[in-house]
């Protein structure tokens, strides 16, 4: 009798167990469906929002006769079917971002560049705590750096640029997001001061703060940003001088601070940066000499220092790197001779050394020595004497800038072999003799300025092998 009490009180207490089982998987489920619902009203709201589709992406592709899941531009968690991805970059979509996108709570990946979106960001989209990646590149969007973003300790990319974004970068910013790798601020209205707080975010590998209106010193904190790879401060107001901290970067390839007021000179530590590979100083008000020790990048491919105030010779160890590409020394007050320890550099595509105070005579042999030159410009310089023939060998040679200069003698008639060169600059020097009609083989010549020079004889009929298009200036000393 007890063993069947027992019996029946154990079949009772599994009908309860199993119902209870049964109860939670209809309750998971019910909440299941019910947060897939949710999703799904989140994009239908977003539709809503876009006022004008020109390819009918989102007509097309998003409906309710389809899973959400399976809607185009969004992926899904294989488990729970919510969404964790919503890629619709590119599209040319005009309108908002709506508020309902907050409540994507399980998404982890939000791209919304390269579209015409506007309006603000809306608080709501950052109440989701596993947002890792944020792409809102190239809209209209409009309003302050989005400070609600601050409760999102697990953003590690953020990109907002090319909007008109606008105030203050908040100072606490890496406190909040410590996590973050990647940030993109550049091409907006921001103002105000690079907080030194940055140096907070320790895991930083990409700062993008370019073409924007900040102001004040460059922080020497970002020194302390070792796993940092690419700089971007350009097209600011920044002042002071460069600080020496940033040789402490040691992962650093891309370092970009044109187009701001820098003062003082560059620092010899720079040299330290072993693996940067381009280096953007151009228009500041750089003063001094340029450091040797900038010889030491021996990953460097690019070096930008034009439009600045140096001084000095070129030091023969800026180009014992063999990876060197182009080099922009433009508009200084370089003098010397011309920098004939260039010649081991055959990878040299673009030099641009014009607007200096250098003298001497071009090297015969600075084609044999830099076939791949693309791009060549010793424009208003002092350099003298002939023309070299052997320029015919630069074979890539697409602009050759000579002018402003005192060059004398003829125009060699090897320069029509240059089939590939579009502009030519020979104006303003002591050139005679007739123009050569070889010239009339340059078949891709766009560009041909041969003006205030000694030139005789007739103008030949070789304009007819142009076209239209071409701009000829052989006027003034022409006779």
């Amino acid at each position: 009798m007890e063993r069947l009490h027992s019996l029946s009180i154990t079949s009772r207490f599994l009908s309860l167990h199993r119902l209870i089982l049964i109860s939670l998987f209809i309750a998971a489920a019910t909440a299941n469906k019910s947060t897939i619902t949710a999703d799904q009203d989140a994009l239908l709201a977003l539709k809503a929002h876009i006022t004008h589709d020109p390819t009918n992406f989102l007509a097309k592709n998003w409906n309710t006769s389809t899973p959400v899941c399976n809607w185009t531009g969004v992926t899904c968690d294989v488990h729970s079917h919510r969404v964790t991805v919503l890629n619709i970059s590119r599209l040319n979509l005009t309108g908002t971002i709506p508020s309902q996108l907050g409540n994507l709570s399980s998404l982890q990946s939000l791209n919304l560049s390269f579209n015409r979106l506007s309006g603000s960001i809306p608080s709501a989209i950052f109440t989701t705590y596993t947002l890792k990646y944020v792409n809102f590149r190239e809209n209209r969007l409009s309003g302050a750096f989005p400070s609600f973003i601050f409760n999102k300790s697990s953003s590690k990319h953020l990109d907002f640029s090319y909007n008109t974004l606008s105030g203050e970068i908040p100072a606490n910013i890496c406190s909040n997001l410590p996590f973050l790798e990647y940030i993109s601020l550049s091409q907006n209205m921001f103002h105000g001061g690079i907080p030194s707080a940055l140096s907070k975010c320790t895991y930083l590998q990409i700062l993008g703060l370019s073409f924007n209106d900040f102001s004040g010193a460059i922080p020497k904190e970002i020194g302390n940003l070792t796993k940092l790879q690419e700089l971007y401060l350009g097209r600011n107001r920044l002042q002071g001088e460069i600080p020496r901290e940033l040789s402490n970067l040691a992962e650093l390839e891309l370092m970009w601070l044109s187009e701001n007021e820098l003062q003082g000179g560059i620092p010899q530590d720079l040299g330290n940066l072993a693996k940067l590979k381009m280096l953007q100083l151009s228009q500041n008000n750089l003063t001094g000499t340029i450091p040797s020790q900038l010889g030491n990048l021996s990953s460097l491919q690019s070096l930008n220092l034009s439009f600045n105030r140096l001084s000095g010779s070129i030091p023969s160890t800026t180009f014992t790197t063999y990876t060197l590409k182009f080099v922009g020394l433009r508009g200084n007050q370089l003098s010397g001779a011309f920098p004939f320890f260039i010649f081991n550099k055959s990878s040299l595509q673009d030099l641009d050394l014009s607007d200096n105070a250098l003298s001497g005579e071009i090297p015969a042999n600075i084609c044999s020595s830099l076939p791949f030159l693309e791009y060549i410009s010793l424009s208003q310089n002092m350099f003298h004497g002939g023309i070299p023939s052997a320029l015919s060998k630069c074979t890539y040679l697409q602009i050759l800038g000579l002018s402003f200069n005192d060059f004398s003698g003829s125009i060699p008639k090897e320069i029509g072999n240059l089939t590939k060169l579009q502009e030519l600059y020979l104006g303003r020097n002591r050139l005679q003799g007739e123009i050569p009609r070889e010239l009339s083989n340059l078949a891709e010549l766009e560009l041909m300025w041969l003006s205030e020079n000694e030139l005789q004889g007739m103008i030949i009929n070789f304009l007819q092998f142009y076209s239209s298009s071409a701009c000829f200036c052989i006027h003034s000393f022409v006779h």
